[in-house]
């Protein structure tokens, strides 16, 4: 949290969970669960303290207030002209885009155990918590800022998305799948649009040429637009094979 105080947001996340989710500490008695939980929330309350020392020891109290201040306008910094507010948004979309796609769309064909359940439970509010705070007092182009409550989403994904996985990775599908033109046509105009999308409406602040965030942009929408047609086709294939089947 030193180094980085928004991971404060991780905490209060595992804590959210702790109290309303399917958090266990197996089977502990309920003062063992209370002492677990106030240890959960101790590293909050050793950072506030080391914070208030640092500043009362260096005199920082006017500089504080200023700088809380100044955080506040970063607000209107991230939305102050349409190129802003499109940063701010594709940042977002940058960071966990493809993360919350898949684990939205793995939700219909994956019953997640306990474990991944607490793990979910525990991003959500994270997430929510973390990315309004980055909007108010950050500068959204810092597309990391975003990033960190996909620690709780990075040890489940491959067993919530394995079917997601599999399906992007079945040959057979596309060739059904992109064989049928409506859906080769639909593809390429949603390329096209993705690649306006990346390559033309969003301009990063920092140069492109220092990194590949537009080339990541791209290649994340376009996995999520193959998803999506291949997983529509199929939903579509199995429905017309149920009404024949009935008829």
């Amino acid at each position: 949290m030193i180094s980085r105080e928004n991971t404060i947001f991780v905490i209060l996340g595992i804590a959210i969970s702790a109290l309303f989710g399917n958090f266990s500490f197996g089977r502990s008695t309920q003062k063992v669960k209370l002492i677990h939980y106030l240890l959960i929330g101790l590293p909050v309350l050793f950072y506030a303290v080391f914070v208030m020392l640092f500043i009362n020891y260096h005199g920082l109290w006017e500089a504080t207030q200023d700088e809380v201040q100044v955080r506040f306008s970063c607000f209107r910094e991230n939305f102050k002209d349409m190129r802003s507010s499109v940063e701010t948004i594709i940042s977002f979309v940058v960071s966990l885009g493809l993360f919350i796609y898949f684990l939205s769309a793995s939700s219909k064909h994956h019953h997640p155990s306990i474990k991944e359940k607490w793990f979910i439970e525990a991003f959500i509010p994270s997430c929510f918590l973390n990315t309004l705070i980055v909007l108010l007092a950050a500068f959204s182009k810092e597309a990391r800022l975003f990033a960190i409550p996909l620690l709780f989403l990075w040890p489940i994904m491959a067993q919530c998305c394995i079917n997601e996985i599999r399906l992007l990775l079945s040959f057979n599908h596309y060739l059904l799948c992109f064989s049928n033109w409506k859906y080769a046509v639909l593809l390429g105009f949603l390329t096209f649009l993705n690649y306006l999308m990346s390559f033309v409406l969003y301009i990063p602040s920092f140069p492109s040429v220092d990194n590949y965030f537009n080339e990541y942009l791209f290649l994340s929408l376009q996995l999520i637009i193959i998803h999506y047609l291949l997983r529509n086709f199929i939903g579509q294939t199995l429905w017309i094979n149920t009404q024949i089947s009935i008829s």
